[in-house]
């Protein structure tokens, strides 16, 4: 079967990577700004604190299961032995958690691979915030961020309409 995968070039400058932005994307980035972006170690809390936001949001639509974990979890804690994970918690003023995302890298791209808002975050819209950042941090280089697809149609409708995305 096949695919969608959805990709941003990087390297452009922060100003026109931001002009391909939606008008509902630039409208979500200023509803909400007071939140932290943390990068704590990468532990066994974290994983769990990954999947349990992940689950909440698309756990019934993705039908995770104990096998998906297992793989899930020794592939995040490989790419961490090799220097190549990037854990993220968005937090807000009160250190009440609004998102997760393990980002996969190496010298080519960047790999969205498993992130999720929780339901606070959800309703501050903070995804918008986490990809703006990616992108922010990013722009520039030589790189691509790689949204690893998406077979969810609302999350793929996401990329695609607010960030102006190609498969």
């Amino acid at each position: 079967k096949q695919k969608v995968n959805y990709i941003l070039n990087l390297n452009k400058s922060y100003d026109e990577l931001k002009k391909a932005y939606s008008k509902d994307a630039l409208k979500n980035l200023k509803k909400y700004t007071d939140f932290s972006i943390l990068q704590p170690e990468f532990t066994e809390d974290q994983f769990h604190t990954l999947l349990s936001s992940y689950l909440s949001q698309y756990g019934a639509v993705e039908k995770f299961n104990s096998k998906k974990t297992k793989l899930l979890k020794r592939l995040l804690f490989a790419a961490k032995a090799h220097d190549s994970l990037l854990y993220f918690e968005l937090k807000d003023s009160k250190a009440k958690l609004l998102f997760t995302a393990a980002i996969l890298k190496d010298e080519k791209r960047i790999y969205y691979l498993f992130a999720a808002p929780t339901p606070l975050g959800r309703s501050y819209s903070i995804t918008h915030h986490f990809i703006d950042y990616l992108i922010k941090a990013y722009a520039g280089k030589t790189l691509h961020l790689d949204f690893e697809g998406s077979m969810i149609p609302s999350v793929a409708s996401f990329y695609r309409k607010r960030l102006h995305l190609e498969s």
